[in-house]
């Protein structure tokens, strides 16, 4: 099985990893389930397209976010 850890990640100072990282490594040990983690996968998204300030262009360039924030969800669904 797969789990994919989904939770709040914009208000949260390390985007939830804490939580995320404790309940992979739990559902692995206890469960032999593996894990999709959004923070680990936005990330590498963010890094690939040099968009480490994508939360500002909510407000300074909503078009470029809406299309970031569209790349995240297509990985998400693929």
């Amino acid at each position: 099985m797969i789990a994919y850890l989904s939770g709040a990640m914009e208000h949260v100072a390390d985007e939830g990893a804490g939580w995320r990282s404790d309940m992979a490594q739990w559902l692995k040990s206890e469960l032999g389930h593996d894990v999709i983690d959004p923070v680990i996968t936005s990330q590498a998204l963010v890094e690939k397209n040099n968009a480490q300030d994508y939360r500002d262009w909510k407000t300074s360039d909503p078009i470029r976010f809406v299309e970031f924030v569209r790349k995240a969800i297509n990985l998400d669904v693929e």
